[in-house]
């Protein structure tokens, strides 16, 4: 599991940082730890808070590319849990913030992908 390491020390990077810059890296920390909880431990529930915290935080800061992302891994979490009321939702909110941003043919593709 070579990515598991590198995920462990890129997350564990990310913590020291947002010790010295909160509104730079916490919707970094938190969204690398939402997918350490999704992908790396199985461990859902706690992946659904660590996004929503990704989420507040990018909201909070104005980071639109990244709100755009943390919504769309939140709905790839609720896709796989088989919650597709959710996982539309979220699908919903990652296509807005991506037009938002500016991000034309990611919204599409998305759009295309998972709700056309």
């Amino acid at each position: 599991m070579k990515w598991k390491g590198v995920a462990l020390a890129g997350r564990d990077e990310l913590k020291k940082w947002m010790s010295h810059s909160d509104w730079n890296f916490a919707h970094k920390y938190f969204l690398l730890s939402a997918e350490v909880e999704f992908y790396l431990n199985n461990n859902l529930e706690e992946a659904s808070k660590l996004y929503g915290s990704a989420i507040e935080s990018a909201k909070k800061h104005s980071f639109q590319s990244e709100l755009a992302l943390a919504y769309e891994r939140t709905a790839m979490l609720y896709e796989s849990s088989l919650n597709q009321t959710k996982a539309l939702e979220f699908y919903r909110l990652a296509h807005q913030a991506y037009m938002d941003w500016g991000g034309i043919t990611k919204a599409r593709h998305l759009y295309e992908k998972t709700l056309a």
